[in-house]
């Protein structure tokens, strides 16, 4: 499997004591969210929930750990250019798309998320 593109999302599922061995445009930020299981990345071992981030590099290896199933989510893309700004849930490239997220959420736009304070 070779990752590479713009935008980036690849589920993989190892059975236990399985690996692959991953190939990816270096020029990539990528990280691996382990979705179910134990697995083994480089020199770090992640469990269910965990977030890893790739080093830059070309290629990893995943190996899966323990007695179950493991399960993967591997995301990333083009490194970010120019401003990030953030605001409560809201990230965005502009002052005027921030504040707009913030109207479109306020009207409905966006649905509801229990627990936001605004």
């Amino acid at each position: 499997m070779v990752l590479s593109g713009a935008g980036t999302f690849a589920r993989l599922q190892l059975r236990a004591g399985a690996s692959r061995a991953l190939e990816y445009d270096g020029s990539l930020e990528l990280g691996i969210y382990v979705m179910q299981g134990r697995v083994s990345v480089g020199d770090a071992t992640l469990d269910t929930g965990s977030l890893g981030v790739l080093d830059a590099g070309d290629s990893i290896d995943v190996l899966a750990l323990g007695d179950e199933t493991a399960e993967v989510a591997l995301l990333g893309g083009r490194p970010v250019e120019g401003e990030v700004l953030i605001s409560g849930p809201f990230v965005m490239d502009t002052p005027e798309r921030l504040a707009q997220a913030r109207l479109d959420f306020a009207s409905g736009r966006m649905g509801r998320l229990e627990g936001v304070p605004f």
